[in-house]
C-alpha cells in the first residue's frame, strides 16, 4: 500500500509548492479543518510566510476512498498525535487522503511537528 500513498503525497507536494499561502485553501482544493472535524489545537506557534522547505512523511492508517472515511482517518491521526504523542495538534501541515483530496492539518504558517529541528522552517 506504500505505492499509492507516495504518489498522492508527491502530487500534494507539487500542488502545494505551486500556490501561495494567501490563496485561501487553494481555491477549494484543500479541505479545511472544520470540514473534516478537527479538534481545536491546545497551542499554536506561527512561522514566517514562504517557508523554504517541504517535507514528505507517511503515516500508517486504514485505506480510505471517500470523504467520510478519509475525514475519520484524519481524526484518528490527530487523536493519536495529541493523545498518545502529547503534541498540541496533528503533526502535519497537510495530509492527502486516499480519495485524492488534500486535508488541512496545521495549515499554512503554523509550526508543525514530526521533523525534529526543522519544524519551524518547512511544511510537513
Amino acid at each position: 500500500m506504500l505505492g499509492p500513498s507516495v504518489v498522492y503525497t508527491a502530487a500534494a507536494v507539487l500542488l502545494l509548492s505551486s500556490v501561495s499561502a494567501q490563496d485561501e485553501f487553494c481555491g477549494g482544493l484543500i479541505v479545511p479543518r472544520e470540514e473534516w472535524g478537527a479538534r481545536a489545537p491546545n497551542a499554536v506557534s506561527y512561522t514566517d510566510d514562504y517557508l523554504p522547505y517541504m517535507f514528505i512523511h507517511h503515516t500508517v492508517t486504514s485505506e480510505c476512498s471517500n470523504f467520510d472515511d478519509c475525514a475519520e482517518q484524519m481524526r484518528i491521526i490527530q487523536n493519536y498525535h495529541m493523545d498518545s504523542n502529547g503534541w498540541s495538534d496533528i503533526g502535519y501541515s497537510f495530509l492527502v487522503g486516499g480519495d485524492g483530496k488534500i486535508y488541512e492539518g496545521r495549515g499554512w504558517n503554523v509550526v508543525g511537528a514530526h521533523t525534529s529541528g526543522y519544524n519551524s522552517v518547512g511544511y510537513i
